[in-house]
Parts: C-alpha cells; structure tokens; sequence
C-alpha cells in the first residue's frame, strides 16, 4: 500500500505528529507492530468502563470477565502473552491489578457525573476538505449543573500533567 490513505484516525494522526516513519511504516506501508501488554490492558479497561455504564455491576465481577476474555482473545490473534511487548513496570500482574483500580475510579468518579443518552463508545466520520476523520468519544457526560462534556478515557501509566499540556483537547479523564 503506497497510496495516501482515504480517511484517518485520531490515533493515526498522533502517531503521524510523534513519528512520521512509524506513520509510514505502520499505515502507509503496513508493517505490524509487536502486541504489547498496554493493548490488552487499555482494551480490557475500556469495554469494563463501558459495561459498567450500560448495564452496572460490581467491579471486581466485570473485571475478571472482561479481562480474561480480553487475554484469551488477544492471545488467539498475537501469540502466547510472556512474548508480548511491555514497558517498564506494566507488566501482566501490573495491568490486572491496576485494570480493577481504574475501573474502581471509574465507578467513584462515575457517582457525580451521568452519561448523556447513550453515547457511549461512539464512532464519527468528519470531512474535511478531501479527508475523511474517523473519531470515537468514549463518553459524552453531564455534570451536575447539566453541562454536556466529551471525555476521552485515558489508561497505562504516563506523565498525565505532559500529556494534558500537549494537547488543546483537555476533557479527558485519566483513570
């Protein structure tokens, strides 16, 4: 693949700003990256997150469901997971008990905030000129004066303070 592609995510954009070789190499070109753990574990986080939202529960029953699953199904499509990449700390062990975590906070900071109708994990197509911008907002929320507010779920452990100040976008909730 060599030409320019017909639309692009916001994911794919990032990874264009950061390194526009891995851009190439990975979208224009099709090179795979090695799985690594921090796929899993933000996947895994996320559809917790998500089932939380549309049906509730308790953490550790969703957890343990979502998280096995997602092991099980990334490990049928990458590979046995002591060969996947990981960085640092974020290791397996690091994910599963830090997955729980962030689904916990999630349900705390959950108690004051409401999700608008059902926008949850909802795909968008935007044109611009001749450029299609695929997008996902993982929530749109109302807080408690009614205000409608995008959120952007954020996982793994990074510099949150670096991350908020490289972006304008700024209604992100790091877990």
């Amino acid at each position: 693949m060599s030409e320019l592609p017909q639309h692009i995510s916001y994911s794919s954009f990032s990874t264009w700003q950061e390194c526009g070789w891995k851009y190439y190499l990975t979208k224009i070109e099709g090179h795979q990256e090695p799985h690594a753990v921090w796929f899993t574990g933000g996947t895994a986080v996320h559809k917790a997150t998500e089932i939380y939202d549309l049906e509730g529960g308790d953490s550790e029953s969703i957890w343990n469901r979502v998280w096995y699953d997602q092991v099980a199904e990334d490990e049928a499509l990458h590979g046995d997971m002591q060969h996947w990449q990981f960085t640092k700390r974020e290791d397996m062990s690091w994910w599963y008990g830090e997955g729980l975590w962030m689904l916990d906070r999630w349900i705390e900071f959950r108690k004051n905030w409401s999700v608008y109708e059902d926008f949850v994990e909802k795909q968008y197509e935007i044109e611009i000129e001749d450029t299609v911008v695929k997008m996902a907002i993982d929530r749109v929320m109302v807080d408690f004066e009614g205000n409608r507010v995008l959120l952007d779920i954020k996982t793994g452990y990074r510099d949150w303070e670096t991350d908020r100040k490289s972006t304008r976008l700024n209604s992100s909730h790091r877990l």
